[in-house]
């Protein structure tokens, strides 16, 4: 599970989603943390939740690629109302670094849904390989020397067959 760098990926999300429980939104003549207003209460929560149960969806990769898609959803979201808040806000107030925390996650967030889904490829092409080595197709050569074929045509047969018993892991 932590071998993996998208679990890497998926806990500094979740950890810099985290910190924003403790950090203030802005700061000024008044401060507000982000648990004091509630859509990014909400938000917050939500989405550390989401990267946090994502690093242990390890053994159903197409669950964890759909929920970090959720989650990248999410956090463009989040992002974007943080953006919103930020061209609105009234004179003198100062936003804290933790603003980008959303953006930051995101990036991580989509490093591995990237490792994620390059897992989950090489997994099906290692499944196709074995299902071609476990079925493989052998030739009977005493039909190909009664068949009326070309010499051409029995001899690209004679190599198919020699490669296959040569090459066949059993």
């Amino acid at each position: 599970m932590i071998q993996r760098v998208q679990s890497l990926y998926l806990l500094g999300a979740a950890g810099l989603l985290f910190s924003m429980f403790f950090k203030d939104f802005f700061y000024g003549a008044e401060s507000l943390t982000y648990m004091q207003y509630v859509p990014f209460k909400v938000l917050t929560i939500v989405t550390f939740i989401l990267s946090f149960i994502s690093v242990f969806l390890y053994r159903n990769r197409i669950r964890q690629m759909r929920v970090c898609v959720y989650n990248m959803i999410l956090l463009l979201c989040y992002q974007g109302w943080i953006l919103y808040m930020f061209f609105t806000a009234v004179e003198g107030v100062k936003h804290s670094i933790s603003a980008v925390f959303p953006v930051i996650a995101f990036i991580f967030t989509v490093m591995a849904f990237r490792g994620i889904k390059k897992d989950e490829l090489l997994v099906q092409s290692s499944n196709s390989l074995s299902q071609i080595n476990s079925n493989p197709v052998f030739f009977d050569l005493s039909e190909v020397n009664s068949a009326p074929i070309s010499l051409t045509a029995k001899v690209k047969l004679s190599f198919s067959a020699l490669k296959i018993i040569l090459f066949h892991p059993s």
